[in-house]
């Protein structure tokens, strides 16, 4: 239905959902704040919890760079 969300994932398409991350990567965000980050770009599967929405992007970004 939405460009942005598909099969229960959350996407990156246009690389304006989820800042720092890839435009192949894809998101499962659960209730309060928890976030699996599939990551092509990088190899990697990131996993947090309880990480605030609003703090959402900069820690992506922030990672993206420590992988990078």
């Amino acid at each position: 239905i939405a460009p942005f969300y598909g099969r229960l994932m959350w996407l990156n398409t246009d690389g304006t959902q989820f800042p720092g991350a890839s435009k192949q990567a894809s998101f499962m965000v659960g209730a309060g704040g928890h976030y699996t980050w599939i990551e092509p770009a990088f190899d990697a599967v990131v996993v947090v919890r309880w990480l605030d929405s609003a703090h959402s992007g900069a820690f992506m970004q922030a990672v993206a760079k420590a992988l990078g």
